[in-house]
C-alpha cells in the first residue's frame, strides 16, 4: 500500500523526464539484455469497447464465473461496483477503502478486503451476507483450491487471516508488511512476500513452514505451472539499488534474475511458457523464460507499466501503463498496440464469457473494456 502512494507522487516527475528524453531522441532501455522498441506516438483506440463509470479509485477487480459478473472495489468509496458485460448493475455498500476481491468457487462468494475497516465483506451476487473481522489493514485476498480456505494479508498487523467460509480459523504471523499473496496449486502452499523486509513466508494450511530469504522488498509473485516455479518481483533500494525476480522452487531460491527498475505485478503466458514482468521505473517489460530474461520490451519510460494480464482468447498480454493512460498489447515479444484507456490504469482481468479485458482506471473512476 505504501508503494501505491509513492507511485502516484513520482509519476509526474517520470513523465517530465521521459518527454525530454523522447524529444532529444534518447529513447532506449537503460538495463542490459536485448530490447524491443516500439513507436508510442499514436496510441491505438481500436481495441476499446467502452469506458464504464464506477466509484472513486478502482484499483483491482475480480471475475465471478458463476454469474459472469466483474467485481470492482472502489478504494476511495465504500462500494463495490458490479459489472455485467458493459453495464454496472449494482454498487454494493461495503466497508471503508475496499481494495481487493477474490472469488471462492466452493460457495460462490466474493470476498472483499476493506483496508480501513479491518474487515472482509462477503458478497453473494449483489448482496453482502456478512462482514468478517480480520487483522489491521487487510489487503490481498487469495483462494486455496486445496483446502477451500481464503487467505487475507493484513499489512498493518503482519499476519494472514485464514477464513473458512465466513469464519476466521487462524491468524498466521508472517513478515513485515505483507501486501500480496499467491497460491501454488502444485504443492498447496500460499506464498506471502513481506514488502518491508527480505523474506517470503510460505504457508501450508494454517502454519508457516518456511521463511525464504529473497532480495529486499519482495512485491508480488506469479506461479508458472509448466515448471512449478514461483516468480517473485523484488526491489532492493538504497544507494545501489538492484532489481530482480527471485525464482523459487518449493521453498528454495534457485535463481535471481536481473530485470528492469522496480518490477511489479507479473503474469504467466501458458501459450509460450513466459513470465512477463512490468518494470515501473524503466518503462519496460522483462520476458522471463525459466531463469533467463530473453528480451526487455520497451513500452515507454513515462508509461510506468504497473501490471500485466494474459488473454487466452488471443494469446496477448495486456500491460497497464499507469503513467500514460494506455494499455500496451504484447504478442509474444512484440508490442502490437497501445490502447488509450482512462486515467491511471492499474490492473486488468479477463472475462472468458464475453472475452473482454477489464482495466481499472484509478484516476478517472472508470473501467475500460477491451476486446
Amino acid at each position: 500500500m505504501q508503494k501505491l502512494v509513492a507511485y502516484g507522487l513520482i509519476t509526474f516527475i517520470i513523465i517530465v523526464i521521459a518527454v525530454a528524453l523522447l524529444v532529444s531522441g534518447f529513447y532506449k532501455n537503460l538495463i542490459g539484455g536485448s530490447t524491443t522498441k516500439v513507436s508510442v506516438s499514436n496510441p491505438a483506440t481500436s481495441g476499446l469497447v467502452t469506458n464504464v463509470t464506477v466509484g472513486k479509485a478502482p484499483l483491482f477487480a475480480t471475475y465471478d464465473p458463476r454469474n459472469g459478473y466483474v467485481y470492482v472495489p472502489n478504494f476511495y468509496a465504500t462500494t463495490v461496483s458490479v459489472i455485467n458485460g458493459t453495464s454496472v448493475i449494482a454498487n454494493v455498500s461495503v466497508g471503508s477503502a475496499p481494495l481487493f476481491a477474490t472469488y471462492d468457487p466452493r460457495n460462490g462468494y466474493v470476498y472483499v478486503s476493506n483496508y480501513n475497516s479491518s474487515t472482509i465483506s462477503v458478497l453473494n451476487g449483489t448482496s453482502v451476507i456478512t462482514n468478517v473481522s480480520v487483522g489491521f489493514r487487510p489487503s490481498f485476498v487469495v483462494y486455496d483450491t486445496g483446502n477451500s480456505y481464503v487467505y487475507v494479508t493484513n499489512s498493518g498487523a503482519n499476519t494472514v487471516s485464514v477464513i473458512n467460509s465466513t469464519s476466521v480459523i487462524a491468524n498466521v504471523i508472517v513478515g513485515l508488511w505483507p501486501y500480496t499473496a499467491t497460491y501454488d496449486p502444485r504443492n498447496g502452499y500460499v506464498y506471502v512476500p513481506s514488502d518491508n523486509n527480505s523474506t517470503l513466508s510460505v504457508i501450508n494450511g494454517t502454519s508457516v513452514i518456511a521463511n525464504v530469504s529473497v532480495v529486499n522488498g519482495p512485491e508480488a509473485a506469479t506461479y508458472d505451472p509448466r515448471n512449478g516455479y514461483m516468480y517473485v518481483s523484488d526491489y532492493n533500494g538504497g544507494l545501489r539499488p538492484t532489481f530482480t525476480v527471485s525464482v523459487i522452487n518449493g521453498t528454495s531460491v534457485i535463481a535471481n534474475v536481473s530485470v528492469g527498475a522496480d518490477p511489479s505485478f507479473t503474469t504467466y503466458d501458458p501459450r509460450n511458457g513466459y513470465v512477463y514482468v512490468p518494470n515501473l521505473n524503466s518503462g519496460t517489460v522483462s520476458v522471463v523464460n525459466g531463469t533467463s530474461v530473453i528480451v526487455n520490451i520497451s513500452v515507454g519510460l513515462a508509461f510506468f507499466p504497473y501490471s500485466a494480464t494474459y488473454d487466452p482468447s488471443n494469446g496477448y498480454i495486456y500491460v497497464s501503463n499507469s503513467g500514460w493512460d494506455t494499455v500496451s498489447v504484447i504478442n509474444g515479444t512484440s508490442v502490437i498496440a497501445n490502447v488509450t484507456v482512462g486515467s491511471n490504469p492499474r490492473f486488468s482481468i479477463y472475462d472468458p464469457m464475453n472475452r473482454y479485458v477489464y482495466v481499472t482506471n484509478s484516476g478517472s473512476g472508470t473501467v475500460s473494456i477491451l476486446k
